[in-house]
C-alpha cells in the first residue's frame, strides 16, 4: 500500500476525474497499474518469473485519433492534425511515447499476436464494448485476472454508466464518446484509416457499437 498523492492520483480525486472508493479491502493481494507508455516492454514482463496479466483495451481508430487531434493537452497547438495524424512524430519526445495511427497499429497487432501466443496472460479488449456494457465487460476483465468482483464496484459501473465529464482525464464518459469522431474527423483520415485496415486482422475494431 502507498500514500503517495501521484499513485493514488490525489488531486484529480480532488477534481472529481477519478472516483474514490470509501470501502476498501485492507488485504488486498492486487495490484492493478494502467499505462498508456512504455509498451516496449510488455513481452519482457510476460517472460518474468511473475504472476502477472496483461490487458490491452483497444478504442476504435478514429476515435482514438480524433479524440488526440481535440486534445489541448495532448496534441501540440502548433502541430498540423493532417500531417502529424498518421505518424504522431510531433508528440514523441522519447522512445517510450505511442502516438497516431502507425502506432496503434503495430500495437494492437503486437498485443492480439502475443494474446494468442500467452492466452492465460494476456487479454485484448474492445474499449467500445466496454462502454456499451460495462459491468459485464469488467467482470470478464476481473474473472481472467483472478479479481473477484464486489458490490462496491459492481454499484460504482451502475451508478455511473451514463454519467458523462467533458474534462479531458475524467473517467466518467457516457456512450456519446462512440460517436463523437463520425462527423468530425476530417473524411480523408476516415478513409485511409478503413483502407488500412480492411481485410486485415485488425479490421474487428472498426465495428461500430452504439
Amino acid at each position: 500500500a502507498s500514500d503517495d498523492d501521484f499513485l493514488l492520483q490525489s488531486n484529480r480525486r480532488l477534481r472529481g476525474d477519478f472516483p474514490t472508493f470509501l470501502v476498501k479491502d485492507e488485504h488486498a493481494k492486487h495490484l492493478v497499474i494502467k499505462d498508456v507508455r512504455f509498451q516496449e516492454i510488455s513481452e519482457r514482463i510476460i517472460n518474468l518469473p511473475l504472476d502477472v496479466k496483461l490487458v490491452n483495451i483497444v478504442r476504435h481508430p478514429c476515435a482514438v485519433i480524433y479524440s488526440w487531434l481535440n486534445s489541448r493537452k495532448e496534441f501540440p497547438l502548433t502541430a498540423d492534425p493532417l500531417q502529424e495524424w498518421y505518424s504522431g512524430s510531433c508528440r514523441k519526445k522519447n522512445r517510450h511515447e505511442y502516438w497516431g495511427f502507425n502506432d496503434w497499429k503495430k500495437q494492437t497487432h503486437k498485443y492480439l499476436l502475443l494474446q494468442a501466443k500467452h492466452p492465460s496472460i494476456v487479454k485484448v479488449v474492445h474499449y467500445d464494448k466496454m462502454v456499451i456494457d460495462p459491468l459485464f465487460q469488467i467482470e470478464e476483465i476481473f474473472n481472467f485476472a483472478g479479481i473477484q468482483l464486489n458490490d462496491s464496484t459492481r454499484s460504482f459501473l451502475t451508478a455511473n454508466r451514463n454519467k458523462n465529464d467533458e474534462k479531458e482525464y475524467s473517467v466518467f464518459k457516457d456512450k456519446s464518446v462512440l460517436s463523437k469522431w463520425k462527423n468530425k474527423l476530417p473524411k480523408s483520415i476516415k478513409d485511409q484509416i478503413h483502407q488500412e485496415l480492411e481485410g486485415t486482422q485488425l479490421e474487428n475494431f472498426l465495428v461500430e457499437f452504439s
